[in-house]
């Protein structure tokens, strides 16, 4: 594979094709995307693509004139260089995506998820946008948004900043936790009350029953020493339901620490789950299923509460393992809580594995 620095030279697939017919549709010699990092003001998954008559030079310079336009966006407050033509911009409060042109290059940026910026620019020798064209990037730059979130979610460990900015958002507790449990960060909106299954004392997390507080002291252990581990660990709430606690590697300087996710009261999950079904083209009735197992709920106890007979529960039941990839009730439950409560895809992993 062809490489300019750490650019991936367009080649077919891989996104090759993709990136190339977008090259190609915008009448550009050179097109370039990725993610910019602030604080690095480095570009990562970068690709580019470029014509076979354009010059090496030009190739070389869009890369670092798209780092020194995101660096300059990024640091104002997307308020444009006084070299720089607002293109067009958002009618969004947080005003993104923002598009801007100087001379032959045309610069786009996205909304950021945490400190990244999925960022797209090209090299043309007019600056003339078509209404067409337009529409073309603003769906491009949303495909690179898109692509952005999922790198992000993939993870293993969360980088600082961008933990806190995600759970506020999805209304999710957390803590971030030495590997004795000795509490950092807390993240509850109310410090002075307890959750009803997460116990704090002597600035320790903890919980009620004696096996619940050693799975949990296990998990925190293990996300945070050496072996980076995600879990998930059940956890009774005293209303016989059972509470999910997500443990998962965390970030913070050179030492292991570990994140603690858990449900609050604010917490959609209708809303949540409805995401989740829908990203796997889960059906209504099935969804119906779905919501009472993902509940804690057995079989029979779905049966009862949906009022459907129990053939008719196991048999949507069936439908939503296949569509998941998941073949048990705890599988499926371990994939719903890794997949909307973002902890990324090492969490399910890592459930999975202790499951087999």
């Amino acid at each position: 594979m062809e490489r300019l620095g750490n650019a991936r030279r367009h080649l077919p697939g891989e996104n090759g094709d993709l990136i190339r017919s977008l090259r190609e549709s915008c009448g550009a010699s050179c097109l370039m995307y990725g993610f910019f990092e602030a604080t690095s003001r480095e570009i990562i998954e970068m690709r580019l693509s470029s014509a076979s008559d354009c010059p090496e030079e030009i190739a070389k310079s869009i890369v670092s004139a798209g780092i020194a336009r995101a660096s300059v966006l990024a640091s104002l407050g997307m308020a444009p260089e006084p070299a720089m033509t607002l293109m067009s911009q958002s009618g969004q409060p947080d005003g993104f995506p923002v598009w801007c042109t100087d001379k032959n290059f045309v610069f786009g940026m996205g909304k950021p998820v945490g400190n990244y910026y999925p960022i797209l620019t090209f090299c043309k020798r007019d600056t003339l946008i078509s209404p067409e064209i337009r529409a073309l990037l603003q769906f491009a730059l949303a495909y690179i948004n898109k692509s952005l979130t999922e790198y992000i979610y993939s993870k293993p460990i969360w980088p600082e900043g961008l933990a806190e900015a995600t759970l506020k958002l999805l209304a999710i507790g957390y803590f971030v936790v030495k590997k004795n449990g000795e509490i950092e960060i807390d993240g509850r909106e109310d410090v002075a009350q307890n959750c009803e299954f997460l116990t704090v004392t002597g600035n320790r997390l903890s919980t009620h029953g004696a096996k619940e507080r050693a799975a949990l002291a296990d998990a925190i252990r293990l996300a945070a020493g050496d072996e980076r581990q995600a879990s998930v660990v059940s956890i009774s709430d005293g209303h016989e339901q059972l509470k999910m606690v997500l443990i998962a590697p965390f970030e913070k300087g050179d030492k292991g620490r570990a994140l603690v996710l858990f449900e609050t009261h604010g917490t959609d999950h209708f809303a949540l789950r409805d995401h989740f079904f829908r990203a796997h083209s889960i059906t209504r009735s099935e969804a119906q299923v779905a919501h009472e197992v993902l509940n804690g709920r057995s079989t029979l106890e779905a049966s009862e509460a949906t009022g459907l007979s129990l053939e008719t529960v196991r048999s949507y039941l069936k439908q939503v393992f296949y569509k998941t990839g998941t073949h048990r009730q705890s599988e499926l439950i371990s994939l719903y809580y890794s997949w909307t409560l973002p902890v990324g895809k090492s969490i399910a992993a890592a459930q999975l594995r202790s499951r087999h």
